[in-house]
């Protein structure tokens, strides 16, 4: 009973204490405006409380237990609120923060902790409790199907068609608000509103409030062969049909793997468009509105952010049609040939109407091009994971042996240490070779206390380099009495070195995932990796999870990078680096699988240290620094500093000796 009321005051208590702490003291950034809605901004929040509190009581009156992690229901309940969205609590706790963020102006609150919610929620979703649903969604299978409480056909219907719902893990029932299933049967209307709803109306929100953050230093995407076109009035017609065409892909899908492709490709595309928008400086100035009457209206109204413009590279209109046309076009060849007339009709409309320039048009159909064939891509980045970690080299040189891991953690260091080079003068190079010198030392450290062993001698441990910066920080802090532009360059670089970095780890074996299915995972086979070496999943498909980390490492990087040339304040790109970083580590860390690890309180001990991260990181966001300009640049002391703190990295991380017995000798077997 301690334990729960503990909980319950964690979570109804100090949480909610420490995030409007949080949002009344967050170093909002310049380019982000105040919103104070009042209205609108309470009646969400009532949306959010109803959604939060119905779930709660459903928790509790079916699902026979508490809405606490630590203390699990026992049954899985799929009425009332989990019928509309399969996690009503964690989707209402964010409309509350959203909601009381306008209703009293609170940028930091909208801006800062509403988004940081939903990426929280999203990690604990993705980083513990799928796997928990999931066994009780097995726990319906065959035996109890009235342990499935509130949705026993839905049940029955997944055991008849061979249960395979239930045995893949999938939800045993299917709330309004989830991603159509992959049938050869029609679509229902059932699903094509709920996927107009889940996907339409959440991309426009985003759109809108994405697309203006830019900054003054922003380029504009018009190019010299844009300015020699007019704008034609009349096409102004055609660029509207993108509204209805975006939402006629989700009515005339024919099946329901159709409307499931699309709105998978839907959810990349914003992923990838989104992350543009938030990490390239590049806004799209609309040409001046021509014509007269109706058109002239629609014109202005398309116009209503001003000509300042917003981002528009890649463009969302070409992307949209593009899709509409993918997934109508499997009607039949008519059906085809007319919606690609309109999508390519549109499409250059964009460029008549004078909205978007050729750069954002062709970006909007690269955009398309991925994100439609999302499986192929994923499949391709699979097969190429599988490749590097069954590539090994070395050379040896009497005792000495290279191994190939050192080129990638050459370059990974080389590539951080130039791009704090292009944030800082010269007069922090020598801190900065420091900081970094500092981070090799408490990594080399971390991985003699935890993770060494009578195989491997010289392991190196990611949140020991954390700590290791951190304590090279305060050095720096105590000579030169200011260290914040370091620390925000390296909490900018830091993730570009990581993605850079995973390759080596691809090849080493380390921070490999666990066991998965043969279709989703990479089999390694080579016997000096410590898949092999150290575990027993050596043959077995495993989690790419270096693969994983790699694309999330990318994601947080553009707009870290980013905030610095957009004139934000030290500490929050230091603390949203921190906190970003320590969600995607928590999700990771769910599908690792080395052995060496040890489970606590039923998460991963490092899963334990990314929560950490990211209560660190909130807090660091809240402390007022000075903003430093971005006047750095690659010059011949940077250059022989970043060559030398390269090579050491690289000797440390790819050079042993296979030979000697003794502590530090051996990378690997």
């Amino acid at each position: 009973m301690v334990g729960r009321i503990a909980y319950g005051a964690l979570f109804c208590v100090l949480l909610p204490v420490g995030m409007w702490l949080w949002a009344s003291h967050a170093r909002v950034g310049p380019a982000l405006p105040v919103v104070h809605w009042p209205v609108a901004g309470w009646t969400i929040t009532a949306a959010g409380v109803v959604l939060v509190v119905s779930g709660m009581w459903w928790l509790w009156r079916f699902g026979g237990g508490l809405p606490m992690n630590a203390y699990p229901t026992r049954w899985l309940v799929t009425t009332g609120p989990y019928a509309l969205v399969a996690h009503p609590i964690y989707v209402g706790f964010v409309l509350v923060c959203a909601g009381a963020s306008m209703a009293v102006g609170s940028a930091g609150g909208l801006w800062v902790v509403t988004p940081m919610a939903a990426l929280g929620c999203s990690a604990l979703v993705w980083g513990y409790e799928r796997d928990q649903v999931r066994k009780v969604a097995r726990a319906a299978e065959g035996v109890e199907v009235s342990r499935c409480r509130g949705g026993e056909e839905e049940t029955k219907k997944a055991l008849r068609h061979g249960g395979t719902e239930a045995r893949s893990g999938e939800l045993c029932w299917r709330p309004l608000l989830s991603l159509a299933e992959a049938r050869n049967e029609p679509a229902t209307w059932r699903e094509r509103v709920g996927g107009i709803v889940m996907i339409l109306l959440p991309w426009l929100v985003l759109y809108e409030a994405i697309g203006h953050v830019h900054s003054e230093h922003a380029v504009s995407t018009w190019l010299r062969v844009d300015a020699a076109w007019p704008v034609v009035a009349w096409t102004e017609w055609v660029y509207m049909l993108a509204y209805p065409m975006a939402i006629a892909g989700f009515v005339l899908a024919p099946k329901g793997r159709d409307l499931r492709r699309l709105e998978v490709a839907a959810l990349v595309a914003m992923a990838v468009g989104f992350w543009c928008y938030l990490s390239l400086p590049a806004v799209t100035p609309p040409k001046a509105a021509v014509g007269d009457g109706l058109v002239r209206w629609m014109q202005e109204l398309e116009r209503a952010d001003g000509l300042a413009g917003r981002a528009a590279m890649p463009s969302f209109h070409v992307c949209w049609v593009m899709l509409a046309a993918g997934v109508i076009g499997r009607r039949g060849a008519a059906w085809r040939a007319g919606a690609w007339a309109a999508a390519i009709a549109i499409s250059a409309a964009c460029v008549t109407t004078g909205m978007h320039g050729v750069i954002d048009v062709a970006g909007g159909a690269a955009l398309f091009a991925v994100a439609w064939n999302y499986g192929a891509v994923w499949t391709w980045l699979i097969a190429a994971s599988e490749r590097v970690a069954n590539t090994w080299h070395e050379w040896r040189v009497g005792r000495v042996r290279v191994l190939v891991h050192a080129v990638y953690a050459g370059i990974a260091t080389l590539a951080g240490m130039l791009i704090c080079g292009l944030m800082l003068d010269d007069s922090w190079t020598g801190a900065l070779a420091g900081v970094a010198l500092a981070g090799l030392f408490g990594g080399g450290a971390w991985g003699q206390a935890f993770e060494a062993s009578s195989k491997l001698s010289r392991p190196f441990g990611y949140f020991g380099n954390v700590l290791g910066v951190g304590a090279g920080l305060v050095a720096v802090w105590a000579v030169r009495g200011d260290a914040w532009p370091v620390a925000a360059a390296l909490a900018a670089a830091a993730p570009w070195i990581q993605a850079i970095g995973r390759i080596r780890c691809l090849v080493q074996g380390c921070c490999h995932g666990r066991e998965a299915r043969s279709a989703a995972g990479i089999v390694v086979n080579e016997p000096r990796s410590r898949v092999c070496a150290l575990s027993d999943l050596g043959g077995k498909p495993i989690h790419a999870t270096q693969l994983y980390s790699l694309v999330l490492n990318v994601a947080i990087g553009g707009p870290v990078l980013r905030m610095w040339f957009a004139g934000v304040e030290p500490s929050m790109i230091v603390g949203m680096s921190l906190a970003l970083s320590g969600l995607g580590r928590f999700v990771e860390e769910h599908y690792r699988g080395e052995p060496q690890t040890a489970i606590m309180w039923g998460l991963r001990a490092y899963q334990w240290l990314a929560v950490a991260m990211v209560v660190s990181g909130a807090a660091l966001m809240c402390v007022p620094t000075e903003i430093a300009a971005p006047d750095g640049r690659i010059d011949a002391g940077l250059l022989a500093t970043a060559l030398t703190v390269s090579v050491v990295y690289a000797a440390a991380m790819g050079v042993d000796f296979p030979g000697v017995q003794r502590r530090f000798a051996r990378l690997a077997g």
